[in-house]
């Protein structure tokens, strides 16, 4: 399922299971305009637990899917880096360095496409432009995922 499409149920279904455990009143209304249909108001009274609590269960279970996959989707590498490795396995260097340089233009700071580069050009017999992007590719690397630069080290 599209992950924004969990969230969105996730949502609609946690904003209904506090409705049926803290606002009855609101189900009521909510409930007058398809009274004959689903629920009758004496239904909502006496089981508004049994019905607020397994929708609050599903609404979280949504949201939890939901933000998972859009976890996973942020840290999946891209298509072109797919592609450029795909064509760097298959020793076409020169398709595999046009396309880290597409990455590149669009995320300077992406350490496989710097290595993959590198790796393209000495593949090629081009050691100064590979030394400078695996130089970059390892500058980047000294920084954690958070961003922050490596503690100093100290001398004893």
């Amino acid at each position: 399922m599209e992950t924004w499409i969990k969230i969105f149920v996730g949502l609609v279904l946690l904003l209904l299971s506090f409705a049926y455990l803290y606002r009855p009143a609101w189900v009521l209304k909510l409930n007058a305009l398809g009274r004959t249909l689903f629920f009758n108001d004496a239904h909502v009274l006496h089981f508004r637990r049994r019905w607020g609590l397994p929708i609050f269960v599903v609404a979280a279970l949504f949201l939890f899917t939901g933000f998972n996959d859009l976890a996973q989707v942020r840290s999946r590498p891209s298509f072109e880096l797919w592609m450029a490795y795909r064509s760097f396995l298959s020793h076409q260097y020169r398709p595999a360095i046009v396309q880290c340089e597409g990455i590149l233009a669009q995320d300077p700071d992406n350490v496989q496409a710097w290595s993959l580069m590198g790796s393209a050009w000495s593949a090629l017999g081009n050691q100064d432009k590979a030394k400078m992007a695996w130089n970059r590719s390892l500058a980047l690397n000294q920084t954690d995922p958070e961003g922050r630069p490596p503690a100093p080290s100290r001398k004893r």
